[in-house]
């Protein structure tokens, strides 16, 4: 596994109106995973970029009236994870990797790994985890560092089955472990 020290911290859709609207009768509940997460990954952003490490802040940019429309308040990021200097990425589909600039952004920072955290879990996560492992990152998936909204199951559930099922993920040399969030 890439070490950390060679590693960015990428941050996944953590904008203001990602859980509106999506959480139907668990709205409240949606709403409070949302801010516990902010406060799990700012605490551990903050202490990412004391080391002088990458952070880079994906937000999604969905079409005009779309709740994370690009330049509306949904879809600005959530003021506990815009932390100064981070690097910045808009994207259009669930893998952040898609028709952006991050693969270029990570290659000219010598960056080979990633940790990743964000929303959500069962779109945006779980394919940029898959993506990054198969363009060769070794990815560390911060186990408590992700969520979504009630589904057919619920999202703890939701969570506990990724983790599950992407930890070990591999192709050729690249790999995905979980990693707590008070890890970094």
């Amino acid at each position: 596994m890439t070490p950390l020290s060679r590693s960015a911290l990428v941050l996944i859709d953590l904008q203001q109106g990602i859980f509106a609207g999506r959480g139907g009768a668990d709205q409240d509940g949606a709403d409070r995973r949302l801010n516990e997460l902010c406060v799990v990954l700012a605490s551990a952003a903050h202490r990412w970029v004391a080391l002088g490490r990458p952070l880079i802040l994906i937000q999604h940019a969905g079409p005009t009236g779309h709740r994370l429309a690009l330049g509306s308040h949904g879809w600005t990021l959530r003021p506990e994870v815009d932390l100064p200097g981070a690097r910045r990425i808009a994207k259009t589909a669930c893998d952040a990797f898609h028709d952006t600039e991050l693969a270029q952004s990570l290659s000219s920072q010598g960056v080979t790994g990633l940790v990743l955290g964000g929303c959500m879990t069962e779109f945006c996560i779980d394919t940029t985890c898959r993506s990054a492992v198969s363009r060769g990152f070794d990815v560390h998936l911060l186990s408590d560092g992700h969520s979504t909204v009630n589904g057919l199951i619920p999202a703890d559930m939701i969570v506990a089955h990724h983790n599950a099922t992407l930890d070990g993920l591999s192709a050729g040399t690249a790999r995905l472990r979980l990693i707590s969030s008070r890890d970094i």
